[in-house]
């Protein structure tokens, strides 16, 4: 539906307490032309009105009220006596201001059935009074000077437009995280159009009830991707890895920059990271930082989509002790030399131990022998 293509202009078809207050923001909207009823606008002499920045078509009520009376009729006998009803006013009408166009419209509101419109367009196509011809005719027209009345303002509808309308343009930023946003974006577009239509205009209850999901959703989704946030952490090294967590609960692979700023010149931050969190999980960026000097310091985590629009952010206290990573390594030195040191001296003892065995026993030995001569002499 949206990728319906026509050839005429931008139309807009307010409700029918349309106001002059409301035209300047239709025409800001981008439209060129507004549906107008009748009762808004006088009885003007053509059907093509010059407005302020706009132009506007005006339906005459009392003629799409019969019109809507016929097409909707389910019974045969009333459809009748509705149809002759609307083809004596269009008699009327062409006898009085012969030549002149008219605009007549549909009822918008629910249900939409509308049994008895065959047979009513067929009727006025037959008739003499009239003659059909497209809207892109009316439109050729040249329009007529006209006013608008101020018509019914509401401004909790108004401020809900324009909470709906900023709602949109956060998810559209945020959707810059995604490779392709068609598939969150689109379904959310027809929801919005959805709570613009008339349908609503007697059921506020409802209405207010459907805004506030559709705004409760549009901050779900805007806040879907976010940092976890971890515990404060210790440096003990001059070059290190700061470890970032970032979640996602969308159905959809997103894109983020992790970023690191520390608030203070003891750490410098070498280089972001981009990275990717798969659907509805966590992952965790490597950040490179390299220790100026010790001590604390606060370091302010940032996340952004590759666009920069941002994420998500958060503090964390980190305590940098570049020293002990020189310390550490004197003590490993340290204690591999007392090991070596004790190595050898065991094996210095265990070598002089063996030596006096052995020494003992070639002592024992020629005891012995000294002993055995004596005898045998």
């Amino acid at each position: 539906m949206l990728a319906w293509n026509s050839a005429l202009p931008s139309i807009a078809w307010p409700s029918a307490d349309v106001g002059a207050a409301d035209l300047a923001a239709l025409a800001a909207a981008g439209y060129q032309d507004v549906i107008l009823p009748s009762t808004a606008t006088g009885d003007p002499a053509a059907p093509l009105l010059a407005l302020d920045g706009i132009q506007g078509i005006v339906v005459d009520d009392a003629l799409s009220a019969d019109l809507q009376a016929a097409a909707g009729a389910a019974s045969p006998s009333v459809r009748t006596t509705a149809i002759d009803a609307l083809t004596a006013q269009l008699a009327a009408e062409a006898a009085a201001r012969p030549g002149r166009g008219l605009v007549l419209a549909l009822d918008r509101t629910w249900p939409y059935a509308q049994p008895g419109l065959p047979d009513t367009l067929a009727a006025l196509k037959s008739t003499s009074a009239a003659a059909f011809v497209p809207l892109s005719s009316i439109l050729a027209t040249t329009p007529v000077a006209g006013r608008v009345t101020e018509g019914v303002a509401s401004e909790e509808r108004a401020a809900a437009f324009t909470e709906l309308a900023a709602d949109a343009a956060a998810e559209t930023a945020f959707s810059s995280v995604l490779d392709d946003p068609a598939p969150l974006l689109d379904p959310r577009r027809l929801e919005r159009i959805a709570l613009y239509a008339l349908a609503w205009h007697d059921d506020d209850a409802g209405w207010t009830e459907a805004v506030a999901a559709f705004r409760e959703r549009s901050n779900e989704i805007v806040t879907s991707v976010k940092l976890e946030q971890g515990s404060d952490m210790a440096l003990l090294a001059a070059h290190a890895n700061v470890k970032i967590a970032v979640s996602n609960s969308l159905p959809y692979p997103v894109n983020v920059r992790v970023t690191v700023d520390p608030q203070g010149p003891i750490l410098r931050v070498l280089e972001s990271q981009l990275i990717t969190v798969e659907p509805e999980s966590t992952a965790t960026a490597v950040i490179p930082v390299e220790a100026v000097a010790n001590g604390q310091v606060t370091v302010l985590t940032s996340i952004e989509s590759p666009t920069g629009v941002p994420l998500d952010s958060g503090h964390a206290s980190v305590a940098v002790h570049a020293e002990w990573e020189g310390i550490g390594t004197l003590v490993v030195i340290v204690v591999l030399v007392l090991i070596f040191v004790a190595g050898l001296l065991r094996l210095i003892v265990t070598r002089r131990r063996a030596r006096r065995q052995r020494e003992a026993a070639d002592e024992s030995e020629t005891a012995d022998d000294v002993a055995s001569e004596g005898r045998d002499g």
